[in-house]
């Protein structure tokens, strides 16, 4: 067993091989007093959908960029293109808040959650092919 944490678990115990298989089993316990404990993090993200990507788009194609030509300096142009340009993503791109637990992998989000969550209910429900959809589906 390979961990960067060792002092957060008991020395791993050897088990006996199950039925006939050569190998040997590991079992590898947590101390019931851990010193981790996982918090609740709030992370803030944009929210880039493909409807928000496409509006941004139309809507900086229709951005009339003669006054950044007008400008005498190169700062003052590179000032106002960023201007324009955050100004655009501030309003096409929201930041959203995204609450996780502090062990969470990246890719673990709320709307991972809540997919998640669908499938089980279809599970316990007894909804086959609504459980197949949702453990087939890929969030992208």
């Amino acid at each position: 067993m390979f961990t960067d944490c060792r002092d957060w678990y008991n020395e791993p115990e050897i088990l006996p091989p199950v039925s006939g298989s050569d190998h040997c089993g590991v079992l590898l316990l947590a101390h019931a007093n851990s010193k981790y404990h996982p918090t609740r993090v709030t992370k803030y993200r944009r929210c880039y959908d493909q409807n928000r990507k496409t509006l941004f788009a139309y809507e900086l194609r229709c951005v009339n960029w003669l006054f950044l030509y007008q400008a005498q300096f190169c700062s003052d142009m590179v000032n106002m293109f960023y201007t324009v340009m955050m100004q655009l993503i501030d309003y096409h791109f929201l930041i959203i808040e995204s609450g996780q637990m502090s062990n969470d992998k990246p890719w673990v989000t709320d709307r991972f959650r809540q997919l998640i969550r669908a499938r089980q209910s279809a599970y316990h429900s007894g909804n086959v092919p609504l459980y197949n959809k949702y453990r087939k589906y890929r969030s992208v």
